[in-house]
């Protein structure tokens, strides 16, 4: 698997790992650190009865049957404190208040332990596990904290428990209370609005058992009430109540009962919520000792209704837009592979793509003295962008030497360069004598032969040199600091350097233009701009939408989102089809990449085939620019163990790991942190100035 799959293979398993762990764990709130460590209300009995005498405040017995589940992460930090929070629901301005009567454990063998009141809330728990009794300290102890919420005040709407330290255990509490403003009378009617449970962690009810008592006096007749209910995910978002008018003497009861298949909720609806509303004559059937709220003295059924309307309409809404929704993700998933299908003859009826002469499994000789910066991309110009360039320059020393420009000896932790030849006269793409570079005088020529030949590129790297050296030697540590020191120089060295693969490219007749890559980038572009697409709507929207009613969507957007990033793979992979080459550029191309995959390959391990030092030597610059010196260092040991003695390199350091880091990745740092200071210096207005190179001109 190349490296950019496997990018995109671990961008994918974590999108989707976070996907799967939101979806695991929706209460973001009510996430810790340890998943072993924490209290939990699994269990619930709930029974109110209502009370509205004639001449006192209406009120609503409260009893609740409590299961905690407690799981402490270890011995050494108990639970100490436990808690049920009360709804703070306020509806036209009425606050629901609770005073609390009375809190008891049940044991497993059903005795009961009846909890003492606590004076004040403790937040520390030495303040509470203390048995001083004259501060009303130590376990088996209860406090209401009344609200309004204040976190500044320490003030919340919750009874607290104080336990005598809990590891693992399941505990049960009994708590009494009085409920007070939650009856709510109008002119045309009265409303009995209860919030039984509410809040995240509702998520992790097992079971829920529920019953509201309403006295015979005070029931509506039939025809003059109607009940509603909200919450879970049942039909329209509500839950089954049975009537009965003799489940206990004297009273109208409405259960219901709900277990773990009953107790599903979206973040949007945590809630259980019980509505009695009462009308025609019953209009004032339970609320004569009510207190009046701000909409007392006037009609309020038909906006009763109307709201519950609008409750039970906006859940088939939703539920429709999250079906259209999800047709439009699966539509737009479809064109997008359709695009893809097309895009071939699409791109094939723009331009004009030759065949090579013939195609190589592997390709044993060196096509020709080509630049080794232009081999490498020529190579790669139908797979993966040359992203790091530390290589090629590496060759480029490599051909310097072997073209006896140059003599390099490896001193351990660093490189010698010594200069074998004056500057050499720029050139052009084509070969051909470009404006003439100053040469120092003081070089002397130590090959009496006619050198070789420069590419563009080599010529670039060898005056380079030139340029910083004084007298005949350089250690490649100094030549770096210089290059970075000689900003605006070294920035023309980099744009050099980078526009002479489209230089050599066009001149050569190898691409069609320069720019040989557009159709590449184009679908490059595509490629990103669906990874960002697909890891938004993997992400963000999903996340997003998940605490709405439109949640995911059925699926919807994940599907859309998978598809943009698998299609982001496939249009990168396919982009590298696309170079615009010539006739010959295709044939050339074939050669150059059939060299490398045999540079690649076990054949130049075992062939039998001897091959001289010249051979082994253009195999070495080119396998170094392909980024294969590793590769073919261990075979040139094996098959030409001689080469170690190459005069022209005069040491073996170049066959060691070090030589191309300091040759190659160090020397491009430098480059780049030369250029990129020019750069900040250009975009601030100063302009490029001239370094001061250590060798004269």
């Amino acid at each position: 698997m190349s490296t950019e799959s496997k990018i995109y293979a671990i961008i994918m398993v974590c999108v989707f790992g976070f996907i799967v762990f939101t979806a695991a764990k929706p209460a973001l709130g009510d996430m810790q650190l340890n998943p072993l460590d924490h209290a939990r209300i699994t269990d619930m009995e709930y029974q109110a009865v209502l009370e509205d005498p004639l001449y006192e405040e209406t009120v609503l017995h409260v009893t609740e049957k409590i299961t905690f589940d407690v799981r402490a992460a270890s011995h050494d930090n108990l639970y100490w404190e436990l808690w049920r929070d009360l709804s703070e629901e306020t509806t036209d301005g009425l606050t629901a208040k609770y005073d609390v009567k009375s809190v008891t454990e049940i044991l497993s063998d059903g005795s009961r332990v009846e909890y003492g009141e606590s004076p004040t809330l403790y937040w520390d728990d030495f303040d509470y596990t203390s048995a001083a009794s004259t501060f009303g300290r130590g376990p088996c102890k209860w406090y209401h904290s009344p609200g309004p919420y204040s976190e500044s005040q320490r003030r919340y709407e919750a009874v607290f428990f104080y336990v005598n330290g809990i590891y693992r255990k399941k505990l049960t509490y009994e708590i009494e209370y009085d409920l007070y403003n939650v009856v709510l009378k109008y002119e045309d009617c009265c409303d009995l609005y209860l919030i039984p449970y509410y809040g995240h962690t509702i998520t992790y009810l097992d079971s829920f058992y529920g019953e509201i008592l309403i006295p015979n006096l005070s029931m509506p007749a039939e025809g003059n009430y109607e009940v509603f209910t909200y919450g879970t995910s049942g039909k329209d978002e509500a839950f089954e109540v049975e009537e009965s008018a003799d489940k206990y003497p004297g009273y109208y009861t409405f259960t219901f009962d709900l277990d773990k298949d009953d107790l599903k909720f979206a973040p949007y609806n945590k809630y259980i919520e019980f509505e009695l509303v009462a009308f025609n004559e019953d209009y004032d059937a339970f609320a004569k000792s009510a207190p009046d709220n701000y909409y007392s003295q006037t009609d309020a059924l038909e906006e009763i209704y109307a709201e519950h309307q609008e409750y039970v309409d906006m859940v088939n809404q939703y539920k429709t837009k999250k079906v259209v929704a999800l047709g439009i993700c699966a539509a737009i998933a479809v064109l997008l592979i359709l695009m893809y299908l097309r895009m071939p003859n699409r791109i094939r009826s723009k331009h004009v793509f030759y065949e090579p002469e013939h195609y190589y499994d592997f390709y044993r000789e060196v096509p020709g003295d080509l630049d080794p910066y232009f081999a490498a991309v020529l190579a790669q110009c139908k797979h993966k962008k040359i992203k790091d360039d530390s290589a090629i320059y590496s060759a480029l020393l490599l051909s310097l030497a072997q073209k006896q420009y140059v003599a390099l000896t490896d001193l351990g932790d660093d490189v010698e360069i010594r200069i074998l030849r004056p500057a050499k006269a720029g050139q052009n793409a084509s070969g051909s004598v470009a404006d003439t570079i100053t040469t120092n005088d003081q070089y002397i020529m130590y090959a009496e032969d006619t050198p070789a030949e420069l590419t563009v590129c080599e010529t670039y790297y060898f005056n380079l040199l030139v340029r910083h050296t004084y007298g005949d030697r350089i250690m490649m540590s100094t030549f770096r600091n210089k290059v970075v020191s000689d900003i605006s120089n070294t920035a023309d060295f980099a744009d050099n350097m980078e526009n002479a693969v489209v230089n050599i490219g066009v001149a050569m007749g190898y691409f069609q233009k320069a720019e040989y890559d557009q159709v590449q980038k184009k679908i490059q572009g595509y490629a990103k701009f669906l990874l960002w697409a697909g890891i938004i709507m993997l992400v963000p929207v999903n996340l997003i939408s998940y605490f709405t009613r439109m949640d995911l969507a059925f699926g919807g957007y994940t599907l859309l989102g998978v598809a943009c990033l698998v299609l982001a793979w496939f249009f990168q992979k396919k982009s590298y089809r696309y170079p615009l080459l010539t006739e010959l550029g295709e044939t050339e191309y074939a050669k150059w990449y059939g060299l490398y995959k045999y540079l690649n390959s076990k054949p130049l391990m075992t062939e039998s085939t001897l091959l001289d030092l010249a051979v082994w030597e253009r195999y070495l610059v080119y396998a170094t620019a392909f980024g294969l010196s590793d590769k073919i260092n261990e075979a040139i040991k094996i098959r030409c163990p001689e080469f170690t003695y190459n005069e022209k390199l005069r040491d073996s350091g170049y066959q060691t790991r070090h030589f191309y880091h300091r040759t190659g990745r160090s020397f491009r740092s430098g480059v780049r942190t030369g250029s990129a200071i020019n750069n900040a210096y250009s975009y601030g207005g100063s302009g490029r100035y001239g370094g001061g190179g250590g060798g004269g001109h």
